[in-house]
């Protein structure tokens, strides 16, 4: 068996043969695992976008001059193999083979890249489905060097549920419904390179938001050229995509992007609008997309691997995929087998003792907290100082639309915070929790940061002031202006006001509305001069004594 290794400027000018490509396509017809992901219309274009990757093609040749076996990764400057074209952008990640190949391919390959390459583990996640992974087992080659994952995996069978029969149940009409309050509901499949731009560009900053906030990862930020790799691959190849977005009236509030492999599709983005998500926007639109491919002649929607509760509401069936660990030398794989005995030990210790993840991440959070503390934060909890809190209120009655430089829900904007990982995350996590619950933010950035924000509240009935450590309740609820921020160098210069100004004329527009709330320190003299300028009349007092054990007092101001 002669397997080639080719990389380099020669892997480039293989994948621009025509001849290779042919034997390339032909091999993937034959493959009974082969995906969307290992076509050469993918690789193709995922190279020409992440230039800082060079192809390493291993290949077998067949004994009629095609292909029998191909193997296709990617290595950066350092000859370091990384992984399949596509990386983290490649749901299923295999190497193509035939029939007739021989079971020899995959560790004469793996030695071979070993002797060439700098590289420890190269890892395949997820395997296609389709791929018979026990055949592997056994072979005396792999042994020692390999290590499997196994995965949860939704998949949505047309054929077994339909969507119609769940957007007939009541619940999802109402959710409907409510969300047509706001103009026409519609699922519009995009179908134009600039159509396609523009529905990403929208919504990919929501998707970002949303990732970051829960997950640590912001997929667009952090790879400059995921952009134009999806553009390019939807332009070139349009088949190999479907984009769709929910609109209501002319307002996208969701987009679904997956890839298509046959009468499949696969899940790879899914992005919503977090003023959107009590409406249920996410599972509306794949109820309409799933309905929308059944009468396409698709049979399958892949949910994709994961164990996240929206994936297994939809499924109709769940299944399993691996994730393949293939070592250089047994001596990684050994002490690979070390360490993860150890973490199994410590797993089966913290199970016997009751320590949970959750447990985990409270400590890990405890931590972060304790580190923050400073020797004046614990003196002034110890012993707080005499302060007054302040609550204003202002009748909305007969205020105009004003227009400002703040953006309201901006999550673009959000992004631009300026902190440390932890603290990013935390704020962004906030921010999504309060966009979600209804909430408004209102926002300025420049030059690529976040300068000014501030939130407000259309329906509560208390608030909780942590300058005071005191609930108070509203006797009528209203519009509550709370949470402002700005970057150092950008105060003085009016953003504050500008933003409490469109918060008011916002707040106006809402029917049953008849008063906002803004509160600060007495001792805020900057503060309260924009909120008694801006016509706020003093509402009510917090006084909080001085001592160990404060005591509040709350004093409601005189009518004026």
């Amino acid at each position: 068996m002669h397997i080639e290794v080719t990389s380099g400027a020669a892997a480039s000018r293989l994948l621009a043969d025509p001849t290779f490509e042919q034997a390339w396509r032909n091999l993937a017809a034959q493959c009974p695992w082969a995906t969307v992901y290992q076509s050469i219309d993918f690789a193709r274009t995922w190279f020409a976008c992440y230039q800082r990757y060079t192809p390493v093609i291993v290949n077998l040749a067949s004994a009629a001059g095609g292909l029998d076996a191909l193997m296709v990764l990617a290595a950066d400057a350092e000859r370091r193999v990384k992984g399949a074209p596509g990386l983290q952008q490649c749901e299923y990640q295999a190497w193509l083979q035939s029939a007739q190949a021989s079971a020899d391919f995959l560790p004469s390959a793996l030695t071979k890249l070993a002797l060439a390459f700098d590289f420890k583990t190269l890892a395949f996640k997820y395997l296609p489905a389709g791929m018979n992974i026990d055949a592997l087992q056994g072979h005396p080659g792999l042994r020692s060097r390999w290590a499997v994952r196994r995965q949860q995996r939704a998949v949505w069978n047309f054929a077994e549920r339909s969507a119609e029969e769940s957007l007939r149940k009541k619940s999802n009409k109402s959710k409907v419904s409510r969300l047509g309050r706001g103009g026409a509901v519609e699922l519009v499949e995009i179908r134009t390179a600039e159509q396609f731009r523009a529905s990403l560009r929208e919504m990919a900053p929501h998707y970002d938001f949303r990732q970051l906030a829960l997950h640590g990862s912001a997929p667009f930020v952090e790879d400059d050229r995921k952009y134009e790799f999806h553009e390019r691959l939807f332009e070139q190849s349009p088949s190999m995509l479907h984009a769709t977005e929910l609109r209501v009236g002319s307002t996208a509030v969701s987009m679904v992007l997956g890839f298509v492999t046959g009468t499949q599709i696969h899940l790879a983005i899914v992005a919503h609008r977090a003023d959107f998500a009590v409406h249920s926007v996410n599972k509306i639109h794949l109820l309409l997309l799933a309905k929308s491919l059944a009468q396409q002649g698709m049979q399958w929607l892949d949910l994709t691997p994961g164990d996240d509760d929206w994936k297994t509401r939809h499924a109709t069936q769940v299944d399993f995929v691996c994730e393949l660990t293939l070592f250089a030398q047994r001596r990684d794989w050994y002490m690979w087998k070390l360490r993860s005995e150890a973490r199994s030990l410590l797993k089966r210790l913290a199970q016997r003792m009751g320590i949970t993840r959750e447990h985990v991440h409270a400590a890990s959070q405890f931590r972060s907290s304790v580190l923050r503390i400073t020797p004046a934060k614990v003196v002034t909890r110890l012993r707080p100082r005499a302060e007054e809190y302040r609550v204003y209120r202002l009748a909305l009655t007969g205020r105009q639309s004003e227009s400002s430089g703040a953006r309201c829900n901006s999550v673009s904007d959000l992004l631009q915070y300026a902190a440390e990982f932890d603290a990013k995350q935390a704020f962004l996590s906030s921010a999504l929790g309060r966009i979600e619950a209804g909430h408004r933010v209102y926002t300025a950035a420049e030059g690529g940061q976040l300068v000014h924000y501030g939130w407000m509240s259309l329906d509560e009935k208390t608030s909780f002031f942590t300058e005071v450590q005191e609930r108070f309740e509203y006797p009528e609820i209203g519009a509550v202006l709370y949470d402002f921020w700005s970057l150092p160098a950008a105060r003085g210069r009016g953003l504050y006001q500008a933003t409490v100004r469109r918060m008011l004329a916002d707040a106006a527009q809402m029917p049953d509305i008849r008063y906002a709330y803004i509160s600060c320190l007495a001792s805020n003299a900057a503060s309260r001069h924009v909120i008694e300028k801006l016509g706020f009349s003093h509402f009510a007092s917090i006084h909080r004594a001085a001592g160990h054990r404060p005591r509040n007092t709350v004093v409601l101001a005189p009518e004026t």
